[in-house]
């Protein structure tokens, strides 16, 4: 069976199922049927369905690939693991790829954990209070019950970069790691596009269909997600619908759930919070990156 040798290594909320799709229309490029496989990172603890540990079933996903350039899965909490980096460049051949996609981390956190309420992974609905609960998540407390991935509810270990890269860095070195930023990939996607290719080695006149994937939308019935959160074989059954059929099940079966709850507004002080913790790691993140990163900044400076 063919190897993967292009890896989306996340971060979660930063522009990762976009990229997957876009990447997926290149004709010289197979991308993995099931997104977030998270085959590797056995640190990761991952709950049933919510990834592939099979690796026959794994590798099975690129067959009939052989021929192509790339073939590649995007598993965003791979940049979380202490372990996901090292296995993969163990596994995988000396000319794999490895793409992180890094966002505003004050508006990832709030993305990430609005999230997670919907996958019914957190059932702290209060932002504030869930970030004053990771001391006690790290040491293995205050657990949802209906939780498929503890780790990352440590949201501000998830979204302190530089740790993350440098270890996915030294598993792979700095020559094979590319990095992009959300802000880009909204701003101007065909140039973030044109700039991949060119990492990957695949032709780069290519031009993709743009369009939003996964944009934020009201949580419907959180008692009913909740309990079937804890159905993992649903969750596995879903994980094998094609990306293009997901959009229109999604739309529907959302319909019928009904019960709308919109995300609230990040509240001033808690925005205040992440942008002091965040703004301390941001100039040796510009060191490692070799760019500057002001339009974090510029986003942190403007009013709520």
């Amino acid at each position: 069976m063919p190897k993967p040798n292009l890896f989306l290594f996340g971060a979660a909320k930063c522009g990762t199922t976009s990229l997957h799709t876009y990447l997926e229309q290149h004709p010289e490029i197979c991308m993995s049927r099931v997104k977030e496989p998270h085959h590797f990172g056995s640190d990761l603890n991952l709950g049933e369905g919510w990834h592939i540990p099979d690796r026959s079933e794994y590798e099975a996903m690129f067959d009939g690939a052989e021929s192509l350039p790339r073939r590649g899965e995007s598993s965003v909490f791979y940049m979380i693991s202490e372990n996901a980096a090292r296995e993969v460049a163990d596994y995988a051949d000396g000319d794999a790829r490895v793409i992180a996609m890094l966002r505003d981390p004050v508006s990832a956190v709030w993305s990430l954990h609005w999230q997670f309420i919907k996958s019914a992974n957190e059932d702290i609905e209060d932002l504030a209070a869930a970030l004053d609960a990771e001391a006690d998540r790290a040491e293995g407390r205050r657990i949802p019950p209906s939780v498929h991935n503890a780790q990352a509810l440590r949201y501000i270990n998830t979204y302190s970069y530089e740790p993350h890269l440098r270890r996915i860095i030294d598993a792979f070195g700095r020559d094979r790691v590319h990095i992009e930023l959300f802000e880009d990939l909204k701003s101007d996607p065909a140039a973030l596009y044109r700039r991949v290719l060119g990492f990957l080695g695949v032709d780069e006149s290519f031009a993709p269909e743009f369009e939003v994937v996964n944009p934020a939308v009201p949580v419907r019935n959180l008692a009913l997600r909740r309990a079937l959160a804890r159905a993992p074989k649903l969750k596995k059954l879903w994980g094998k619908v094609p990306n293009q059929i997901r959009g229109g099940v999604g739309k529907t079966a959302a319909s019928m759930l009904g019960g709308d709850q919109t995300r609230p507004p990040l509240k001033p002080d808690t925005r205040a919070r992440l942008v002091d913790t965040f703004s301390n790691q941001i100039e040796s993140l510009e060191q490692l990156l070799g760019r500057d990163l002001n339009v974090w900044r510029d986003a942190w400076n403007r009013s709520p």
